[in-house]
């Protein structure tokens, strides 16, 4: 959202449409800010990766686009889900339940209004941050690494205070329009492998 932090993205919300909304979320104006784009300084940060540019060819919305992709050094090591540091989903979660609980007390929102957390899938945040040759060396860690977050928010968050939702924009475009812009990496590259 368009705001300045969660506070404001939540008593905004909340002051607009009051009973009427159930689940209420930072806007992605956190540490986890800008969706999939965000996921890039865990790249920035990681000692195994290096950045360069790709021109994008495939997706005719953005012909010859530049994008800012990382690949594995050469000679490095295929990551692990720890090695990728706190995504700030888990902070995020945290700072947002806390405005929502002083909203509740405070009597502005209904005692049964949840936090929404919202994660990307693994799939849609590699394919505009990771190098193709790489995509599914790295889907495996990044993917533990996503489960792992969720995991500690539903530790920490009551569960009748929590909705958790997985975005899956690009997947479900894939499946709808067969474009091959995704093609390539969603064959047997299938997020979340079907785990729960």
């Amino acid at each position: 959202m368009a705001l300045a932090d969660p506070r404001e993205v939540i008593e905004t919300t909340a002051s607009i449409l009051g009973d009427r909304v159930t689940r209420l979320s930072n806007g992605e104006t956190g540490l986890s800010r800008d969706w999939i784009l965000g996921h890039h300084r865990l790249f920035e940060r990681h000692k195994d990766f290096e950045e360069f540019t790709h021109v994008e060819t495939a997706d005719p919305r953005t012909p010859n686009h530049r994008r800012r992709r990382w690949r594995l050094k050469d000679g490095a090591k295929i990551p692990t889900a720890e090695s990728f540091g706190a995504t700030g989903y888990v902070e995020d979660a945290i700072e947002a339940h806390a405005i929502i609980n002083r909203l509740k007390a405070e009597g502005r929102i209904s005692a049964s209004t949840r936090l929404l957390v919202t994660i990307p899938s693994p799939y849609d945040i590699l394919n505009f941050a990771v190098a193709k040759s790489d995509f599914r060396k790295v889907l495996p860690a990044y993917e533990e690494l996503l489960i792992s977050e969720a995991r500690k928010i539903g530790a920490l968050i009551p569960a009748q205070n929590l909705a958790l939702q997985w975005d899956a924009a690009h997947e479900f475009e894939y499946l709808a329009t067969s474009s091959p812009m995704f093609a390539e990496q969603c064959i047997e590259s299938t997020p979340f492998s079907g785990r729960r």
